[in-house]
């Protein structure tokens, strides 16, 4: 089975740990937003 992974403008995305988020595997998909989108209180890192 090949890994397959999560990217955004071809840059493996990871999560809170640092780990690349894997796309193959039974998790729940990132959620991307538009800052316009984002709460008052968001946190971007």
């Amino acid at each position: 089975m090949k890994n397959w992974y999560w990217t955004l403008n071809g840059e493996p995305i990871t999560d809170s740990g640092g780990n690349t988020i894997h796309a193959n595997v039974q998790t729940i998909a990132p959620q991307l937003k538009l800052g316009s989108q984002l709460p008052p209180d968001a946190i971007v890192i």
